[in-house]
């Protein structure tokens, strides 16, 4: 049985995820005009199978690999986001709001992978080799 923090990763990431859409669909325009419509359905799919993959492997199948995988793309995201926050709220504050609670919905979900009964449960898949 997955524990409590596990399921709250999971729920936090999707919910993350859900927001990102979101943004997406508030700046379709302004998106579609600097890259065009092709390029930003290309990344948001890509993103959206990178981020349900890796749901799917740290909360489903307890891969400790997914779980680090995870924790460093959230970490070079979260740099990667650092240079935009003044531009998000100068340009469009509720997309500024709305990447900011993103951006800290991922934080939440990672740091849950860290506490007690989460490092148990992946030691614990580690040892039966479901890792």
């Amino acid at each position: 049985m997955r524990p409590p923090s596990v399921r709250a990763f999971e729920a936090l990431i999707l919910l993350s995820l859900a927001i990102g859409l979101t943004v997406t669909a508030l700046t379709w325009a302004d998106l579609t005009r600097e890259v065009g419509p092709g390029l930003v359905l290309l990344v948001q799919g890509a993103t959206v199978l990178v981020v349900l993959g890796g749901v799917f492997l740290v909360a489903r199948r307890g891969s400790n690999i997914a779980r680090w995988a995870v924790t460093v793309m959230f970490g070079i995201g979260f740099i990667a986001y650092i240079p935009q926050v003044a531009f998000l709220f100068s340009g469009q504050p509720t997309v500024g709001l709305l990447g900011a609670v993103q951006v800290m919905l991922q934080l939440s979900a990672v740091l849950m992978l860290f506490r007690p009964d989460a490092k148990l449960w992946f030691r614990n898949r580690r040892s039966e080799g479901e890792a």
